[in-house]
């Protein structure tokens, strides 16, 4: 409930004797209840994600840990990451874009891996020779 002041049209709360804009007095003010919309808390704790967005982001990470390990699997995981991730994404679910980013993301350190290690290996190769 809110008072609503005679002299200015301010709202006050129910309590109030005079008014917070002009001090007009309050006893003849006009009450009205007001309707109090709930504010949305947790938003995020409450989003409902879809498999596609969960099987991206678990991708996206297992690639990231797994390109200094192993070579060939992150790649796979990236492109599954990337394809699944845009499947999420374009539903609008947040965890396809991060397993869209590190899809990429790993896809990226796939190559630079596969080529260092290529370097490395030839230059092994050259010095037995």
């Amino acid at each position: 409930m809110v008072k609503i002041c005679s002299k200015c049209n301010m709202k006050n709360s129910n309590n109030s004797d005079y008014c917070t804009n002009c001090s007009s007095n309050l006893s003849n003010a006009k009450i009205i209840e007001e309707k109090v919309f709930d504010s949305k808390i947790d938003d995020y704790s409450k989003e409902e994600h879809t498999t596609n967005g969960k099987i991206a982001l678990f991708c996206g990470i297992l690639g990231i840990i797994l390109v200094f390990f192993i070579n060939y699997i992150p790649f796979f995981l990236a492109i599954t990451a990337i394809g699944l991730g845009i499947s999420a994404r374009n539903q609008g679910d947040k965890y396809g874009t991060y397993g869209l980013i590190l899809g990429i993301l790993t896809f990226i350190l796939t190559i630079i891996v596969a080529a260092l290690v290529y370097l490395y290996v030839s230059s092994l190769l050259s010095g037995i020779h």
